[in-house]
């Protein structure tokens, strides 16, 4: 009988592979498959608006992200509209969608001028140092 041998470690991702895990911590999980199914989906004649519809389907996904961050953060006790929220919780998550939007989309939503692989080091970058600048929900 062989002894149980420990998990082994998941292998490294393929080459050129960004692992945004941790800045999808700080993004509220229905968000992204909304950003998915919606930058899916093939809009025509919308050339007068810039970017198009990937352009709309970015801003309606940071407008839902910045409402169910900003619900989720205020304790259900707190009187007032902005009583309790934290503030640096929904600029984080944000931010959070808005550098990983850019990183899992071929060509940004809004600025093309950066590979996606930049936008994912960008990414990284916040999703190590954002436990540093946000302090934990009440």
């Amino acid at each position: 009988m062989r002894a149980a041998q420990p998990d082994a470690a998941p292998p490294p991702p393929p080459s050129g592979a960004i692992n945004l895990d941790n800045i999808l911590t700080l993004i509220p999980g229905e968000v992204v498959p909304l950003y998915i199914a919606g930058s899916g989906i093939a809009v025509a004649g919308l050339d007068r608006i810039p970017g198009g519809w990937r352009a709309i389907v970015f801003w309606v996904c940071l407008l839902v992200c910045g409402v169910l961050r900003f619900v989720a953060s205020k304790p259900a006790d707190a009187r007032g509209l902005f009583a309790g929220v934290n503030g640096r919780l929904v600029a984080a998550s944000l931010l959070a969608f808005f550098l990983w939007a850019h990183a899992v989309s071929e060509q940004g939503p809004l600025i093309t001028a950066l590979p996606a692989a930049a936008w994912g080091f960008f990414a990284m970058v916040l999703g190590v140092l954002a436990p540093l600048f946000v302090p934990a929900s009440k």
